[in-house]
């Protein structure tokens, strides 16, 4: 019997609100937002995965992930699924 495997992608969040004005910070689950820099990151991310048949995305519901999420399953094409089980 053919042995069927599954790929998973892992991505970081990107830059956030509260590194813009110093060293960068540890943000542990205090809910930061992402900048515009971050947003036009995800978009590109989204794009370069479109094509590789992704059927799901799973992200924190701490608004960073969940923006990113957002962003990348629409351009994927596919569902997002939030959980704080993959915070920090």
């Amino acid at each position: 019997m053919p042995h069927k495997s599954t790929t998973i992608y892992l991505l970081r969040h990107g830059e956030t609100v509260n590194t813009l004005d110093g060293p960068l910070r540890y943000n542990g689950h205090f809910d930061v937002d992402i900048t515009a820099k971050a947003r036009g990151q995800m978009a590109q991310r989204g794009l370069e995965l479109s094509s590789l048949n992704i059927t799901m995305v799973y992200a924190s519901d701490l608004q960073r992930c969940r923006k990113g999420g957002e962003i990348i399953s629409s351009k994927i094409g596919c569902s997002l699924e939030l959980s704080e089980n993959l915070r920090e």
